[in-house]
């Protein structure tokens, strides 16, 4: 798939030669896995809710902010 992109000759023999070694595969596979999980940090560790319901209603408090009052506070 990736070798239909690349153009030149020498990037698709690195390319090969690059997805021959299964050790830099996988440490690349992680290497993006840990970079996603650090990019969304903020929504997995975070005290808000990403998503609830109550009486009824569906809020995401994570996207945008609900006044106390709407939830029955002063």
């Amino acid at each position: 798939m990736i070798e239909r992109l690349l153009r030149s000759e020498i990037s698709k023999k690195q390319w090969r030669r690059f997805k021959a070694k299964k050790l830099g595969v996988v440490s690349a596979w992680m290497l993006l896995i840990l970079m996603f999980f650090s990019f969304t940090a903020e929504i997995w560790a975070n005290g808000k809710p990403i998503i609830m319901k109550y009486d009824g209603k569906i809020y995401t408090p994570v996207f945008k902010y609900y006044h106390p009052s709407e939830f029955g506070r002063e």
